[in-house]
Order: structure tokens, then C-alpha cells, then sequence
């Protein structure tokens, strides 16, 4: 079961620049409109209750699954192109355990939650999710990090944990499977 958002709870704007900026961009519009996030500042704070609304219809419309894995995927694809050199080549887990750190960096005044990435084999990393965002939103991020920052050219499946009522489900937590061969 999600927490109830703290309405003063804010998202910075380059975060939300992922709705906007995606290959699902034109069936997501009107939710970006109602919602008044179509012009977004990067560096302006944003209430977490209008970015959330906006997801959420996303994700209730038709192809809301879709539309949400390509949100999640547009914000690692901006992320991957501001990335230091020094950065390029770290191993996948590296990027996992960055993704609790930046989504903390990207909100401010009140409890959020979190993401923990452990490596579970060499070739398994768990996400564990207890925060506001729709499940295919994470699960879009997920799959972007490791479309980004595997090693190039090998196989790799996203899946939820199939043993764990996701939050989505009304379950307490998400539970995010990364596996790759190679």
C-alpha cells in the first residue's frame, strides 16, 4: 500500500521532463496539460502531487503500461547523456545504487521513501521500491539503466518478483528482477 504524499512535497523539473520528453509524448499530452507540466523549468520545483496526478492517468488510460515504461526510460536516457566519462564502463550495479541517491537528490520536504538495489548474483540485481511512483514507471527505469549501462550487445530480462503483491497490487513494497546472460 503506497503512503499518502505530504502535499508539500516537491520534484525538480528536470525529473519531470521525462513525461514530456518520450516516444509516447503525444498520447500523454492531455494528461500533461490538465495538469499544467507542459512548459517545465529544469531547475524549478514542482509539487510532487501534480507529477504524481499526471502519472497516474497515465497509467490508468488506455496503453498506461506502455506509456509509463517509456516515462521511466526517457528519464534514464536524459540522465545517460549528462553522464561524467569517468562514469562510462562502471558496472551495472553501480548505476542501481545510484538510483536511491538521485531520487533522493530530486525531491525535498518530506519522507519519500526509497530504492535499494542489491546484487544478488553476478548476473541478478534486485530492486526493492517503496515510494510514490506507479510500478511500470520503476520498472521503466529499470529496464533503461540496464538497456544503458550493461555490457553492449547482451541478453537481459525485467521482470517483477512473481512471489510479491506489488504496490500497484496493494502490496507494501515493488520487487524488480534485472538478469542478463553474458
Amino acid at each position: 500500500m503506497r503512503r499518502p504524499v505530504d502535499p508539500q512535497l516537491e520534484v525538480i523539473g528536470s525529473s519531470i521532463l521525462g513525461i514530456v520528453q518520450n516516444i509516447q509524448q503525444d498520447e500523454i499530452r492531455p494528461f500533461i496539460l490538465k495538469h499544467r507540466l507542459h512548459e517545465v523549468d529544469p531547475e524549478t520545483w514542482y509539487p510532487l502531487t501534480s507529477f504524481l496526478g499526471v502519472l497516474n492517468e497515465i497509467g490508468e488510460a488506455p496503453g498506461g503500461m506502455s506509456n509509463l515504461v517509456a516515462v521511466g526510460m526517457a528519464q534514464i536516457d536524459s540522465l545517460a547523456q549528462d553522464l561524467p566519462p569517468e562514469m562510462k564502463g562502471a558496472p551495472l550495479i553501480t548505476f542501481f545504487h545510484l538510483w536511491d541517491t538521485l531520487y533522493h537528490q530530486i525531491h525535498r520536504n518530506g519522507e519519500i521513501g526509497s530504492v535499494k538495489a542489491e546484487q544478488v548474483s553476478p548476473r541478478h540485481i534486485r530492486t526493492v521500491h517503496d515510494h510514490f511512483y506507479p510500478d511500470d514507471l520503476s520498472y521503466g527505469v529499470a529496464y533503461g539503466l540496464t538497456k544503458h549501462f550493461l555490457i553492449p550487445k547482451s541478453h537481459f530480462i525485467v521482470s517483477y518478483d512473481p512471489h510479491t503483491k506489488r504496490m500497484d497490487e496493494g502490496g507494501d513494497l515493488t520487487i524488480i528482477d534485472i538478469k542478463w546472460e553474458g
